[in-house]
C-alpha cells in the first residue's frame, strides 16, 4: 500500500497515512490509485490545500468529481521534468464526462477561485487541469519556489527525489535537512553552477534537465 505524506500548511508538518482513499476529504473521493494515474511507486505526497480545494469544489458541483492523476515521482519516465504541480498540487479530473458535463466543471472551477490555476479547454480537452500554489516561483511563471535548509513542503520531497535520480544522497523527508544541503552543494559543483546552498531558478532549470536525461537513459 502507497504511503502519503500529507503537508499541513498550518501546522507546517506532514502527516503520514497508509490509505486507499486520500484523508480530510468529506464531499469528495480520491482513490489513491487514481491520485497516482500511471505512476508505480510506493510513496507519494502532497498538500492538505488541493484537498481542501478539491472537497469544496465537489460540494459547490454538487457531486464528487472524479480524479484520474494527480501525482507522479521525479524520473518517471519521460515525465521527469515536468512543472511541480505534477507533485501533488494538481488534479486532472472529469475523465469520462462528457464535453458539455466537463466544460459546466471547468468554468465552475474558474468561478469558485478555489484553484489558483485551471487551464483552458485546448490545453486539456479532455480533462479538467485544475492546481494550487503552494510557495511562489522562482522565475515569472509557475514552477518550482526558492528553497533553504530548515524550510518543508511537498516541493523539498520534489528536490531531494531529483537529486536522488541524478545519483545524489537525499533522504525523501520533505524537510530540507543538512543531508540535503550536502547534495544540493555536490550538484552544483558537478554541473558548474555558482556556490550556494539553497535551490534558486537556475538549480532548478540545470537539475530538473539532468533528472529526465537520467529517466531516460534508465528507460533504454
Amino acid at each position: 500500500m502507497t504511503v502519503l505524506f500529507l503537508y499541513n500548511h498550518s501546522t507546517q508538518e506532514f502527516e503520514r497515512f497508509a490509505c486507499a482513499e486520500l484523508p480530510y476529504l468529506t464531499h469528495g473521493r480520491i482513490a489513491m490509485r487514481g491520485f497516482l494515474g500511471q505512476s508505480d511507486t510506493d510513496l507519494a505526497w502532497t498538500d492538505l490545500r488541493l484537498l481542501e480545494a478539491y472537497d469544496a469544489f465537489c460540494e459547490a458541483s454538487d457531486t464528487p468529481v472524479y480524479v484520474g492523476a494527480g501525482f507522479r515521482r521525479v524520473g518517471s519516465g519521460l515525465h521527469a521534468g515536468q512543472s511541480a504541480h505534477y507533485a501533488g498540487l494538481a488534479l486532472h479530473m472529469g475523465q469520462g464526462s462528457n464535453s458539455e458535463e466537463r466544460e459546466r466543471l471547468r468554468q465552475l472551477a474558474s468561478e469558485t477561485e478555489l484553484f489558483s490555476y485551471v487551464e483552458p479547454n485546448y490545453l486539456a480537452p479532455v480533462w479538467i487541469h485544475a492546481e494550487v500554489y503552494a510557495a511562489p516561483p522562482c522565475g515569472l511563471s509557475r514552477g518550482y519556489p526558492y528553497l533553504s535548509r530548515g524550510m518543508s513542503g511537498v516541493h523539498v520531497f520534489v528536490l531531494q527525489d531529483a537529486l536522488l535520480c541524478c545519483g545524489y544522497s537525499a533522504a525523501l523527508t520533505g524537510v530540507f535537512d543538512a543531508v540535503t544541503e550536502r547534495a544540493l552543494v555536490r550538484f552544483r559543483e558537478a554541473e558548474g553552477l555558482a556556490p550556494g546552498v539553497c535551490a534558486d531558478l537556475m538549480l532548478w532549470k540545470r537539475l530538473m534537465k539532468r533528472a529526465l536525461e537520467s529517466a531516460q537513459k534508465k528507460s533504454e
